[in-house]
């Protein structure tokens, strides 16, 4: 089983491409009007899921952009589109239609393939250096104002890929792509239609604050001791008014599993304060299931004590968001057998949102679980909580769900901060 690797060599600044940024404007009071959504015109799958999402969340029907596109729905081939037709097919009708409607969300639907292959990211070092992205991370990059960042190995520090520092890390903010570029971007999927129509029911439906949360550490949860979470962005300092740097926190240095785990046990002791929730944290070298969640986080298939019954054995309540540690866990969206575990069996399960990745990641690429769960319990929508967690973007993340899902009626004290 493929684990993962880890950042190192990071380098000690950011320096954004661009000029002052302007300060966010309050959040619209109705946000369907800032989602686009995007059909595949040759996939019959993509058209219907469209469909089925403009009515059930409605969303004006001048916010449907359709392409044409190898249709990702019929086989694993499909799945992945080459940088050049990518970038004529969907970056250039996606750049112009959001632009032209000044979109905040980007909706992609079952269809539409998830991975570009040969992404240049030209490097000092390599110039023709090339790779493979999701098609989702790339499009949430879309005029981007941050450097990029090389991740190395040690010990000869060999290149394993280059990723863009995500400006939205931890902010507080409404997004805006005036602000830092870029947009929040996710996909309706699932490994059948009729199980994509079941997560817009999920998520157009109101669900309220309830029900469990399992938290599960690696092993036999031992933890880093640093405190988390922790990002590579100094964010105090990159903000909407700090024109033009986002200076490097010098105490990052990559993450480690027991950074990870360290993580998940800060989650659950701000949990402490929802008394709402039955919060379990899985005993050392355990892999337990649970019923009825309304939020799972855990090392998937990477857990030693991995149980692929207890996996496909988790069930959810509506509303429910998942993230696991799991290298290729947004491999495919087609049935398949073998390998790491799949975010599409969580869909299948009833998770609402859930965020999985293309091709290896890295570790530090994971959402922290201690910033993704309290913001999206507190009220913050699916698509915000979940890029405001990611470290992260123009990489391999892919975040399924409804970007307008939302927690409702939470009073709780702790979210006065989260808010």
């Amino acid at each position: 089983m493929k684990k993962f690797l880890y950042i190192s060599g990071l380098l000690l600044a950011i320096v954004l491409f661009s000029t002052a940024c302007t300060a966010a404007p309050p959040a619209p009071p109705d946000e369907r009007n800032r989602v686009m959504v995007v059909q595949n015109l040759n996939s019959a799958a993509s058209q219907s899921i469209a469909r089925y999402y403009l009515s059930k969340r409605k969303i004006p029907v001048e916010n449907l952009l359709s392409i044409r596109v190898p249709d990702s729905a019929l086989n694993a081939a499909n799945e992945s589109i080459a940088y050049a037709q990518y970038q004529a097919s969907i970056e250039a009708p996606v750049r112009d239609f959001a632009r032209a409607r000044s979109s905040r969300y980007i909706v992609l639907t079952k269809g539409v393939p998830i991975r570009v292959s040969d992404v240049p990211r030209p490097l000092d070092t390599d110039p023709n250096y090339r790779q493979t992205q999701s098609v989702d991370s790339t499009l949430a990059a879309l005029d981007y104002r941050s450097a990029s960042l090389a991740i190395r190995r040690p010990p000869n520090n060999e290149v394993q890929g280059v990723v863009t520092p995500n400006l939205y890390w931890q902010q507080r903010f409404p997004f805006e792509h005036a602000n830092f570029g870029g947009y929040l971007v996710t996909r309706l999927d699932g490994y059948q239609e009729a199980e994509v129509r079941s997560l817009i029911d999920l998520g157009v439906a109101p669900h309220f604050l309830g029900g469990g949360v399992l938290i599960d550490p690696s092993g036999s949860n031992n933890v880093s001791g640093r405190p988390q979470p922790i990002g590579f962005l100094d964010m105090s300092r990159c903000t909407p008014q700090s024109g033009g740097s986002c200076p490097a926190n010098p105490a990052y240095g990559g993450l480690r599993v027991e950074d990870f785990n360290q993580d998940q046990l800060a989650l659950a002791e701000v949990l402490k304060s929802f008394k709402d929730l039955s919060v379990l944290v899985a005993p050392p070298n355990t892999f337990p299931t649970g019923t009825r969640l309304i939020a799972y986080v855990s090392w998937g298939s990477n857990d030693p004590a991995f149980n692929p019954f207890n996996y496909t054995g988790l069930t959810f309540r509506p509303g429910a968001i998942a993230e696991t540690a799991v290298s290729t866990s947004a491999r495919t969206f087609l049935p398949t057998r073998g390998g790491q575990s799949l975010v599409a069996d969580l869909i299948r399960q009833g998770v609402t949102g859930v965020k999985g990745y293309s091709d290896e990641p890295f570790l530090d690429s994971v959402a922290s679980p201690s910033v993704l769960l309290p913001a999206y319990l507190c009220g913050i929508n699916l698509a915000t909580a979940f890029y405001s967690a990611s470290r992260f973007v123009n990489w391999r993340d892919i975040v399924v769900g409804d970007p307008l899902s939302t927690l409702e009626g939470n009073s709780n004290e702790a979210c006065q901060v989260t808010r």
